[in-house]
């Protein structure tokens, strides 16, 4: 690891301190750098608080299909659904539908899937030495992951172009049967025809607990440990304007308290030229 004093590195700021946050943070602590991670809220108090916790390297489907283009005009309509909208704003979301539609071609859906997949390849080992390093395999479990299916219908649609694009990515899995399900989890209702097992699937017990051990890890014990700004003092880091022409982060000075982990007293930094945002 380069030594943080020397000339590689830099003073970086993550902004957000969820599991993607202190994710970056840690790494680029391990990188040696000086790493400031930015949140009115604590570690893991938000939204990777309460998450399923899956590291699920099987889901690789896009969102873009042509089942999705199909659901979006009844989701508009939905007030209470995950794309409503503005309709004011409709004239600025027109771009982003284009390249749904797009993206929404056989083959823009295999190349956006073997991308994904390229990456989902890599979220294990990611997250295992960060899990080693912070000692937390207990919070750690590898069971797989079983999807099921009431009928065969629902199933046999399945086996269409998601099983086919799974299993062109090279992602690992079983088909199973009614018996098969019941042997795997004998706790189900017997009302399941048929499903997929994803062998290589972990799941986080304690989604939230494990960012809280992963900030500590980044703090404890550490020649460079990670600086936490929380409260008001994150809080008063309004926006952070980017330099589209260099896709870099501008600079910007804040000034308060820290209280996470013994940062404590007022601290001055500045926001780094290659801000992670989470």
């Amino acid at each position: 690891m380069p030594n943080s004093n020397g000339p590689q590195s830099r003073k970086i700021a993550v902004v957000g301190a969820g599991i993607a946050g202190v994710s970056n943070a840690l790494y680029l602590q391990r990188d040696g750098h000086n790493v400031t991670l930015l949140d009115p809220e604590p570690p893991g108090s938000m939204a990777s608080f309460g998450n399923s916790g899956l590291i699920a390297a099987y889901s690789c489907m896009p969102t873009a299909t042509p089942d999705m283009l199909a659901r979006v005009p009844k989701l508009l309509m939905d007030p209470t659904g995950p794309l409503s909208i503005r309709w004011t704003y409709l004239p600025q979301l027109l771009p982003w539908l284009a390249s749904l539609i797009r993206n929404s071609a056989p083959e823009r859906i295999l190349a956006n899937a073997t991308v994904k997949a390229r990456l989902l390849d890599l979220s294990w080992e990611a997250y295992r030495t960060l899990i080693e390093d912070a000692d937390a395999g207990d919070l750690v479990a590898q069971g797989g992951m079983l999807r099921v299916y009431r009928t065969e219908a629902a199933f046999a649609a399945s086996k269409g172009r998601e099983l086919k694009t799974m299993r062109a990515t090279g992602r690992k899995l079983e088909i199973l049967g009614a018996d098969e399900i019941r042997q795997l989890e004998p706790g189900l209702e017997p009302i399941f025809t048929n499903a997929y097992f994803f062998p290589d699937t972990y799941g986080i017990l304690n989604p939230g607990r494990l960012t809280e051990v992963f900030a500590a890890a980044g703090y404890c014990g550490r020649a460079s440990p990670i600086s936490f700004v929380t409260g008001p003092a994150a809080g008063a880091l309004r926006r952070i304007r980017a330099n589209m022409s260099s896709t870099s982060w501008s600079s910007r000075r804040v000034r308060g308290r820290g209280d996470w982990h013994g940062c404590s007293g007022s601290s001055c930094f500045s926001i780094a030229s290659e801000a992670i945002m989470s």
